[in-house]
C-alpha cells in the first residue's frame, strides 16, 4: 500500500468527520434567507485552511463570499 493510501485510511474517519460537519451549514446559496449560514460556512472553510496552515482571506462579494488561500 503507498504511503498515500496508508494515510488516507488511517485518518478516514476524520475525513468523514469533516465533511460532515461542512455539509451540515445550511448553506443554499441561492437563497437570500441563508446568507448568514453561507458566510458562517465561509468562516468555518477559513478556519480549516488556517489550521493547515495556509494564509486565507475571505472575500466579499456582491453575492457569496469566496474563500481563498
Amino acid at each position: 500500500m503507498s504511503e498515500v493510501s496508508k494515510y488516507i485510511e488511517e485518518h478516514r474517519e476524520d475525513f468523514v468527520n469533516q465533511l460532515v460537519e461542512l455539509l451540515k451549514f445550511p448553506s443554499i446559496s441561492a437563497d437570500p434567507a441563508y446568507k448568514q449560514d453561507i458566510n458562517n460556512c465561509a468562516e468555518h472553510v477559513g478556519s480549516k485552511l488556517d489550521s493547515m496552515g495556509l494564509k486565507t482571506e475571505i472575500v466579499q462579494t456582491d453575492g457569496n463570499p469566496i474563500v481563498y488561500a
